[in-house]
């Protein structure tokens, strides 16, 4: 009686271990070594690619502010023309 248990209980365990490997949930230590590896670099991969990313957002930003500098000036030299071109019409006018 005991001893077909313990078959009965063997078999079962045989059966679930070749069961969860067919099934891709048991595989060997090397093969999740590998997953933690490749992990582990696209992580890295990630963290480069997140400061290129910042350093490119703060360039941006810093030639955002320069081309709205550059704005204002083009402004101010607009108006500064707009009233210089009024100023003569109105003074030519009789």
């Amino acid at each position: 009686m005991i001893i077909g248990v313990l078959v009965a209980t063997l078999a079962f365990l045989v059966r679930y271990w070749v069961v969860a490997i067919m099934r891709g949930e048991l595989v060997p230590r090397s093969t999740v070594d590998g997953m933690r590896q490749d992990y582990q670099s696209r992580l890295t991969d990630l963290g480069s690619e997140r400061d290129q990313w910042r350093q490119a957002h703060g360039t941006s930003e810093a030639t955002r502010s320069i081309q709205d500098e550059q704005m204002r000036e083009l402004l101010a030299a607009a108006n500064l023309t707009n009233h210089f071109l009024t100023g003569m019409r109105t003074g030519l006018e009789p």
